[in-house]
This record gives structure tokens, sequence and C-alpha cells, in this order.
């Protein structure tokens, strides 16, 4: 047994145990109370530093050294001893935090080129549970205290422990919270310097820092009834929590029955109060993003209240909305009682008429207005005299046509065309 080993306790195998049990599939080495999961079966290998492992100076710079393989060998030892092979393999370590010669570490080999790497572990006591003392997003860190289980398996602080907790997974990063968020984190291997608020290192203070490895986040999506009408120049709006996903966190503030929602696109201009929808909270951003919403009707049917010659903003009663899948919900100012007639329709008093919704705002700063306009009028049935001509009798004979078009007057009373003499 190496000499950096005759060392190793009961208790030191219960924390490799720990570590260990993310990575093992079989079992070689084994006391009557403890089993430990070994190295090249389980894809994994058990080996110490030789010499000192470097940790890594960035992301892109792993930190490179060497380590012997260790195994048991269960015909000489019988009671469980580990043993060198007096193999050394060139590791690469990806962590923060530097190896020394003689520490246990765990490799796996990377399938592309074979390379061994070093899995950075924070060992199973090492890991903290912790609460957000300061919002943390995305890609960042965050204050947080330090979790105890008290005597009655309540979760408090731990005697004022605090540290900084790190989102470390690639950009944009993986973990967002608010302030009492709680979660999981293990050690980096270095510590976090706060720079207080003055401009000198005074008021600085330092805290261990570890890395998130599961916490508590917002509601990913939500169920909501809107508030108030969509603000056209920001594409925001407030709306009540009718429904989340209750894996995440309720994300109304205490103290507020509403939270903010972001229409992604200007085509979302027609929400209105109590426009029913649903949204995903977009972590990067910070914020809730319509992905589906109830909206005003595209087609309404009226009648007009007096005649309609072409021009004008017509009167009209009986504003109904066409529903037509999620566009169905009445306009602001319901009932409409005017509509617009850029397209120059008639139509007599009472005429039904189909009216199409408009003038929404193309960009920012541009005038915003629920416009009406007609687009079609009930038509009228007309019996025209088409051609005629006098036969051989001498009588006059007509063809006619059944014409149907729009009119905004009834037929007239006779009038005098051409004056009959006798002949």
């Amino acid at each position: 047994m190496p000499e950096q080993l005759k060392g190793l306790t009961d208790n030191d195998i219960v924390k490799l145990q720990r570590l260990l049990d993310d990575h093992g599939n079989g079992t070689l080495f084994s006391r009557p109370q403890f089993s430990l999961p070994i190295t090249r079966e389980s894809g994994h290998i058990f080996a110490t530093a030789y010499n000192t492992i470097p940790a890594a100076a960035s992301d892109l710079e792993p930190g490179k050294g060497e380590v012997k393989v260790l195994k048991h060998l269960v015909e000489t030892d019988p009671a469980g001893k580990l043993q060198q092979t007096g193999e050394i393999i060139k590791v690469y370590n990806p962590a923060s935090k530097a190896y020394n010669d003689g520490d246990i570490v765990i490799l796996q080999r990377e399938a592309r080129d074979g390379q061994y790497w070093i899995i950075p572990q924070g060992g199973g006591t090492d890991v903290i549970h912790f609460e957000l003392m300061e919002d943390l997003t995305i890609g960042s860190s965050a204050k947080a205290m330090v979790l105890k289980l008290s005597e009655i398996d309540v979760w408090i602080d731990n005697a004022g422990d605090r540290v900084q907790v790190a989102d470390w997974y690639q950009s944009p990063g993986m973990w967002a919270g608010k302030i009492g968020y709680r979660g999981l984190a293990i050690p980096r291997g270095n510590d976090y310097t706060d720079p207080g608020e003055s401009e000198s290192e005074s008021d600085d203070t330092t805290r261990v820092q570890y890395d998130v490895v599961w916490m508590e986040r917002i509601a990913s999506w939500i169920v909501f009834r809107a508030y108030e009408q969509i603000d056209p120049d920001t594409n925001t709006f407030r709306a009540y929590v009718f429904d989340y996903d209750h894996q995440g966190i309720d994300p109304r503030e205490e103290g507020e029955d509403t939270v903010i929602i972001r229409a992604p696109f200007s085509s979302f201009q027609d929400v209105v109060v109590d426009a029913y929808g649903h949204a995903l909270y977009h972590h990067v951003d910070g914020e809730y993003q319509v992905i589906s919403v109830d909206r005003v009707a595209l087609f309404a049917t009226a009648e007009l209240n007096g005649a309609c010659c072409g021009s004008g903003t017509p009167s009209i009663d009986q504003f109904t909305v066409v529903v037509h899948g999620q566009y169905w919900m009445p306009p602001p100012g319901f009932p409409i009682t005017v509509a617009t007639n850029p397209r120059g329709h008639a139509g007599a008093d009472g005429a039904k008429v189909l009216l199409m919704r408009s003038g929404l705002k193309n960009s920012p700063g541009d005038n915003f207005d629920w416009n009406w306009e007609i687009v079609d009028i009930q038509k009228v049935t007309r019996t025209c005299i088409v051609e005629q001509r006098i036969n051989t009798d001498g009588d006059l004979e007509c063809k006619t046509a059944t014409i149907y078009g729009e009119a905004c007057a009834g037929v007239s009373d006779w009038t005098l065309q051409i004056e009959g003499t006798n002949c």
C-alpha cells in the first residue's frame, strides 16, 4: 500500500463512498461494512495525484498533470486495502482547484480523443443547502446564507454562515432566482471578494464561493388574465396569475396580485382587459412573454343607423363580433356605434354591414385607434331592362335581368322621361 494511503480511515472510506456514489456501477473494493465503486469497469478510474496537478487557468486552459492508478487486489488483499498498480496516466484538470501529491481523484476518459479528465468533486459532506440573500441573474453569482436542519426538521440559518453561489454553466447560463429561493451547491475551491460600496478595500468582504448544482426557479409558465389593456409603446401589460406550473415558484411578489407580461411581437397590440393567455418565462430577459392570448375580434356585423351614400362615418347599431378562434373578444368602447367607410360602400337605413378591425399602431409614436371599416354591405335586388325592341306587330318588347347591388335609397316615384303625343 502506498505510504500516502496508510492513514485511510473508515470515515475516509465513507467520504469516498459518498464522493463516488454518483459515478459507480460495479463494486470491486469492499469491506464488511463498506462498498466502493471502482474504476475501469464503470468507465471511471480511481487514482492518486502524482506530484501537484495545477488548477485550470480558465475554461479553455485546463490544468495538466499525472496520476497513479489505484485498484483492489481481491486475491492478495481480502481486507480491502487500496493498492497502486504503478501505472501513470496523464490527465487534464478542468476544476479551479489544484490537487496535491497523494490526493485521491476520479478520472473519466473522453470518448472522442481518449484523454483522461479529472471529474471535479465537491465531496459528499461539502454539498450545502443555501437560500439567496440577493437576486441571482442567469450566468452570475449572488450572496446566500447556508442553511442547516433544525431539531424540528426546519431549515434555518446556519449561524450567520454566508457564501457566494454562482451559476457556472456555459453562456448564457442555467440558474436564476430571487431573494429567498433555495438550492444546493458544491465548493468551487476559491473565494469571492465583495468590493463593498466605497472605492477603497476597507469595506471589502470575502466569502467562500460555491457552484449551484440545483435550485428553485420561478414558474416556467403561467396562465394569466389581463388586468389592463396592453401599452402599445412598450408592448407590456399587467395580468392576474390564474395558474402556474407548480414546479417553479409563484411569480407574484409578496402583496401583489399581478405580474408584468410582455408581448414579444407588435402584432399583440389587441390584448385587452380580461383576456386569458399563456406566457413562458424568459430567463435571460427576466420576464414573462406571451405565447398565446385571447384577441379582439377581427370582424363584426352591424346595421346602418341611417342611409350611407358612399362616404363619411355612418352610424351603426347591433354591433356583434364574429368569433374566429382566439379572435373573439369585444373591442374597447363596446358597443361600437360609428364605422368608417373608406371604400365608398352604399346602403339604406337598416342595411346589414360587415366590419373589419383596423387602426392599430405601425410603430411606437403612431396614433393608436380602434377603427371598424365597412368592407361589405347588404345588397338590394333590382330587375332592370337591359334590351328593348319593337316587333313586327308593332309591340314594344324588352329583356330584363335581376341585379344585386348597393343602394342608399329605395326605388323612386315615376318620373317623366319622354313626353308622348298622339300620332
